[in-house]
């Protein structure tokens, strides 16, 4: 007989099977969960760093103020900016920080959204 037989016959009773059972679903949750969190996690220091430094250039173009912006990327490939500028408001600015996406990151104008910030989200 094996020897994993011979154990589960040990195991006599629903109540140890189903204790049994649980901790092992649980384990493969914890082991799903922890191989996906690595992975997720490099992404969005990725991420993190190139919104921050698309923020800090876009902040330099004239009349665009406070900048906050959002990349969102399917592997490598950059499928759409947000960006979020106070000065906005005004066609020219939005027209010059859309330009500067569009130079700096490669993408097609129709896959770049800016739009003006809340005068509270500013300050």
């Amino acid at each position: 007989m094996p020897a994993w037989r011979e154990w589960l016959n040990r195991l006599k009773g629903a109540r140890r099977i189903e204790w049994l059972v649980l901790a092992l679903a649980l384990i493969l949750a914890a082991l799903f969960l922890l191989s996906n969190a690595d992975t997720s996690g490099q992404e969005t220091v990725a991420k993190t760093d190139l919104e921050a430094r698309l923020e800090r250039v876009l902040e330099a173009v004239d009349g665009a103020g406070k900048v906050r912006t959002m990349v969102t990327q399917r592997e490598e490939e950059i499928i759409g900016v947000l960006v979020v500028a106070e000065g906005a408001g005004e066609m020219r600015v939005r027209l010059e920080i859309a330009q500067a996406v569009q130079a700096l990151l490669d993408v097609e104008l129709s896959r770049i959204e800016v739009v003006q910030m809340r005068g509270e989200e500013g300050t």
